[in-house]
């Protein structure tokens, strides 16, 4: 980074992480890895974290309560932990705010059977042939939902 000084690297990392907080949400891993692809010393990121942390601006737990609440209903559960465990969401976190939080993935099978019968244009649940039904009870399987809640979906969906 040059010949700056400290406070000079601390006010740029922090301008930076700033401003790339700024367009959307982020969680602490994804700042700590923009800021260490920039080439900050350990010491400044760990700095600019924790003040971001101590002003509100990263809030990991925040962040995955918002993301599970956006996305129930379009994708599934299992499919939003991975997510939220590639942004570097802690385990122990997840499922702190999978217990405090709604987490009825109903919805959201519901809407990916609809779009699996549209794409092989079903109209009618009864008239569904056997290889039909399993492609689609597949397709969604490999979208992340449990077979208990594809057995489900398939027998309460209705057109």
């Amino acid at each position: 980074m040059g010949e700056m000084t400290y406070d000079e690297l601390y006010k740029n990392a922090l301008s930076t992480a700033l401003r790339y907080i700024s367009h959307r949400d982020r969680t602490e891993y994804e700042v700590l890895g923009r800021l260490g692809k920039d080439g900050y010393p350990e010491d400044i990121i760990g700095g600019v974290l924790s003040f971001l942390k101590e002003q509100g601006y990263v809030n990991d737990r925040r962040y995955a309560e918002y993301y599970i609440v956006c996305y129930k209903d379009k994708r599934s559960i299992r499919r939003i932990l991975q997510e939220l465990k590639n942004k570097g969401i802690d385990e122990e976190l997840l499922s702190a705010v999978m217990q405090a939080t709604d987490t009825d993935t109903s919805g959201a099978i519901r809407n990916a059977i609809k779009k699996q019968f549209t794409k092989r244009g079903i109209r009618d649940v009864e008239e569904i042939s056997y290889e039909d039904k399993n492609k689609i009870m597949a397709a969604l399987f490999r979208q992340g939902y449990s077979a208990e809640d594809i057995r489900k979906g398939m027998e309460t969906y209705t057109i």
